[in-house]
């Protein structure tokens, strides 16, 4: 007889497909292995009455399944991470997770509401952390100004809250979790069929816009799941730690002691996210502490690359961009057509009449300041986190995109974007930089920047330099030792940290 497991996990979809991808994983490696489903509703799915944040009843979405795994009905549960209590367990653990699904939020907002520029505006949630970070938000990032923000409490599955917005003539878009939707619209079993075909043809009713982690940080383990089992069960937890993916593992579990330490829970108004980015790890955490506190930090908390140790005096700082006049010219701004997918690292280099790009994507936070004043739709950013890949839309899209990067004549070209180099930039009074040569840390803010300074000055190879990610990174690391390095979120928070 084939051994067998058996997994159990909520009624929904979207535990459904969880739960599957965990058997499929275990089918993968132990091949003799039979998997059995087993789905039920849980006191959360039970009770659509009261937002998550009101009721009394801690793991309102896992608490059913424990007694299933500590009698031995079961012998794992799949979760949604972020649905488990931040307080530790006894009896039953979390044991593993699979690879790690976008963290980020994202903002369905009907279609008709931008070009009628919505002044009360009004969205589904139920969450306390959203309201809070996005309220500031939206107060920006919308191409139209608002006079009120209001969100309203919606519960029950991804389906049913779309639709509840697309048929109320309450609300005017909703927050949902990417990772939900993009694990939904990639589903391979028939059985998620219909719920495909009703989200893609929902989202057609919608703009999308995904939102950064540093102005919204998700609630902890967000995209993540979460695979608990007995504790006890030896035979199991040979099987689980065969396909734990133990940097996604131990990511998730370093976000929620983080998020512990402000509270936790999900009445908490605090937002906190871990994410890899190449060979860094970077924290993101914004809201309210637990006696009322705003806090807001965006960092790199482990890297490839050098760090600092302690402040830095700023008699050893030479802020490279400060010392020399940079200079942009030749500017010849692009007439945006309707059709355009465009990616845009500075905010003026639309053209005037320019239409509304499909697609729009920014650089950074600023950019889409930039752009949003100007009454453009944007639909998310890099969030100055560097170009490693195109904007994560095609899923969302159900199509890949033809992009076009907006840059200068030195921008760095993406096999994924047709580059177009609209403007140069030039710098003057390098010799600032020699009366330089007895301090110790650099920050530079541009690759070419540096390029140009360490023609002139070699002795720059021997010096620490600062910078942000992204470009300018890879540019100075074709020179400069990893060691010499120091990767920062952005200046203004290196400043923060480090200086004196």
């Amino acid at each position: 007889m084939k051994p067998t497991i058996k997994i159990s996990a909520r009624k929904s979809d979207l535990a459904r497909l969880q739960a599957y991808m965990v058997g499929d994983a275990i089918k993968k490696i132990f091949k003799n292995f039979q998997i059995e489903y087993s789905f039920r509703e849980s006191l959360g799915d039970k009770n659509l009455e009261n937002p998550l944040w009101k009721m009394p009843e801690k793991g309102v979405f896992t608490q059913d399944f424990k007694d299933d795994l500590i009698q031995g009905r079961t012998d794992l549960v799949v979760h949604s991470w972020k649905d488990i209590p931040i307080e530790d367990a006894d009896v039953t653990s979390i044991y593993g997770t699979l690879a790690r699904a976008d963290e980020r939020d994202v903002l369905l907002l009907k279609k008709d509401c931008i070009a009628a520029g919505v002044k009360q505006l009004k969205i589904f949630s139920s969450s306390p952390r959203r309201e809070f970070n996005l309220t500031p938000f939206f107060n920006w990032s919308l191409p139209f100004k608002t006079d009120s923000i209001h969100f309203i409490p919606v519960r029950g599955n991804i389906q049913t809250r779309v639709l509840k917005t697309i048929e109320s003539k309450e609300a005017h878009g909703i927050i949902v979790a990417k990772a939900a939707l993009d694990r939904l619209l990639t589903a391979s079993r028939k059985e998620f069929g219909p719920t495909q075909k009703f989200l893609r043809k929902a989202l057609k009713q919608f703009a999308i816009q995904v939102i950064p982690l540093s102005q919204s940080p998700t609630s902890a383990a967000q995209g993540s799941l979460a695979i608990e089992i007995n504790s006890r069960n030896l035979r199991v937890k040979k099987v689980i730690k065969a396909i734990n993916q133990e940097l996604d593992f131990k990511l998730v579990n370093d976000e929620r002691i983080r998020f512990k330490q402000w509270g936790g829970g999900c009445h908490q108004k605090m937002g906190v996210s871990f994410k890899r980015q190449g060979p860094h790890v970077l924290m993101f955490e914004r809201g309210l502490d637990q006696h009322g506190n705003f806090v807001w930090n965006q960092d790199i908390i482990s890297t490839e690359f050098g760090s600092i140790k302690a402040p830095i005096s700023a008699d050893s700082i030479v802020e490279s961009h400060a010392l020399l006049e940079k200079h942009v010219g030749d500017l010849k701004p692009y007439r945006a057509k309707a059709s355009d997918s465009l990616i845009i690292t500075k905010g003026n280099l639309l053209a005037d009449g320019s239409a509304q790009p499909k697609h729009l994507w920014a650089s950074g936070v600023e950019t889409w300041k930039q752009l949003a004043e100007l009454g453009y739709w944007v639909m998310g950013s890099y969030d100055s986190l560097g170009e490693l890949q195109g904007p994560e839309l095609d899923i969302l899209l159900g199509v890949k995109p033809k992009w076009k990067k907006l840059t200068h004549k030195k921008g760095h070209s993406k096999k994924w974007a047709k580059t177009l180099k609209l403007y140069t930039v030039d710098y003057d009074g390098f010799e600032n930089l020699e009366n330089a040569k007895h301090k110790t840390c650099f920050y530079w803010s541009h690759g070419d920047l540096f390029l140009l300074a360490l023609r002139k000055f070699p002795w720059l190879k021997k010096k620490s330099h600062v910078c942000g990610l992204g470009a300018t990174l890879d540019t100075i690391a074709k020179h400069i030792p990893k060691k010499n390095i120091v990767p920062v979120y952005n200046y203004r928070e290196w400043k923060k940290k480090w200086t004196q």
